[in-house]
């Protein structure tokens, strides 16, 4: 309970912070927020072309599909990277005032959030132009993004805490969010395209497959996710949230010493 009276306690800092993170990004840019909107749409054109006509890619809506799957790994790689340097990105902040040390990771969330739901505005009108059957399967977008939302935020929790310990952890995590991009299907569907076991292994112990996979089933394909994989992975991201904010709670008065 004191986590949600925080969130609330601290919610017009998180805002502010993240809408003010959201312009630096642009300023000085003549094009400004549509910057927003051209870097996705930039990189699906590029993905589209690398691997659906030169790698001659079968899977039907392409583009839909792909754009699916870079979404959500931006989201997730960005907010699960930037945990790591949080607290020395933030270290004049924290030195001088006492927040709990979770909320730039919310904020981080907010920042990277925003981003994910214009470029799910831009799967919604490549939907259009490609005229993609909707059914109600689609309403399942909203439980399959807060799983992701809580498995991110108690991983990104654990790796802010180990951050500030692990000089080296940074790097680290750069080296294997690329080759986890590569298991993860962003630009293949990993149930066809990878033999058995390994593809089922995939899809059910790999989180961003998981989650890729999910939301093309009920957005493309008009399918339900699997709702056992669903509850699974919110448990384990709600273990990995207490137990990450045990890990800040216990530790950040000696945050400072060690930034």
């Amino acid at each position: 309970m004191e986590f949600f009276r925080e969130l609330f306690r601290y919610r017009q800092y998180m805002i502010s912070s993240a809408r003010a993170n959201l312009k630096a990004d642009v300023a000085g840019s003549k094009l400004n927020w549509l910057w927003w909107v051209l870097e996705p749409m930039g990189l699906m054109v590029m993905y589209a072309i690398i691997f659906g006509w030169l790698f001659q890619n079968s899977i039907e809506y392409f583009p839909v599909f792909i754009f699916i799957g870079s979404t959500i790994w931006a989201f997730f790689s960005k907010t699960i990277t930037s945990s790591v340097s949080l607290m020395k990105d933030n270290e004049m902040l924290i030195s001088r005032i006492y927040i709990p040390k979770y909320i730039l990771l919310v904020v981080e969330m907010f920042i990277e959030g925003f981003k994910m739901l214009i470029s799910f505005g831009l799967t919604a009108l490549l939907m259009i132009v490609f005229r993609v059957k909707v059914s109600l399967t689609i309403l399942w977008v909203i439980p399959i993004c807060f799983v992701m939302m809580v498995f991110t935020f108690g991983l990104g929790c654990i790796l802010l805490n180990l951050g500030v310990f692990v000089n080296d952890l940074g790097h680290a995590m750069r080296i294997l969010m690329m080759i986890w991009m590569y298991f993860s299907g962003i630009f293949f569907d990993i149930e066809t395209m990878v033999p058995e076991p390994f593809s089922t292994i995939l899809l059910r112990y790999n989180f961003p497959a998981f989650v890729i996979h999910a939301l093309r089933l009920v957005v493309i394909n008009r399918q339900a996710p699997s709702i056992l994989g669903m509850i699974l992975w919110l448990l384990a991201g709600t273990i990995l949230s207490v137990f990450g904010l045990y890990s800040i709670s216990k530790n950040e008065n000696s945050y400072v010493k060690r930034i």
